[in-house]
């Protein structure tokens, strides 16, 4: 019965065990990345005109989203433009993948929303870090 016992409480603790033994590069949390859209939608079919002009975010920068025939771009403050490839109703990725935007526009008539950017890291190798910013 022993035996048994201590049977379990390896097969118990071994996995967490090993997991304490592996150094993770990283961890990855659901919805925290950007990447290539598999389908995308017209401008209309995202209500992009509903979400163009200027927005305050929450670190202090504004972003801009403005349209040139079909297509759409983002700025933020004085930076590069970056085309937008819509992927559902006021949510769009740059197409260079550093921005991800979702919109929302309120019962009061404002628009919230969240944006998470690419930022390189600062040590080769290491994994692409983003930062989510809310708009207000």
């Amino acid at each position: 019965m022993k035996k048994l016992s201590l049977i379990v409480l390896l097969a118990i603790a071994a996995p967490a065990a090993f997991a304490q033994s592996q150094s993770p590069q990283s961890v990855k949390v659901p919805g925290y990345n950007i990447s290539a859209p598999e389908r995308t939608f017209s401008k209309a079919a995202a209500g992009f005109d509903n979400y163009r002009g200027a927005y305050d975010l929450s670190n202090g920068q504004v972003l801009s989203l403005m349209a040139h025939g079909a297509s759409m771009f983002a700025q933020l403050d004085d930076g590069d433009r970056h085309e937008l490839a819509a992927t559902g109703y006021g949510k769009f990725v740059a197409k260079d993948l550093s921005l991800k935007i979702t919109l929302e526009r309120k019962a009061d008539g404002d628009v919230g929303g969240e944006m998470l950017i690419a930022k390189s890291s600062s040590v080769a190798g290491q994994p692409m870090e983003y930062v989510r910013i809310a708009l207000r």
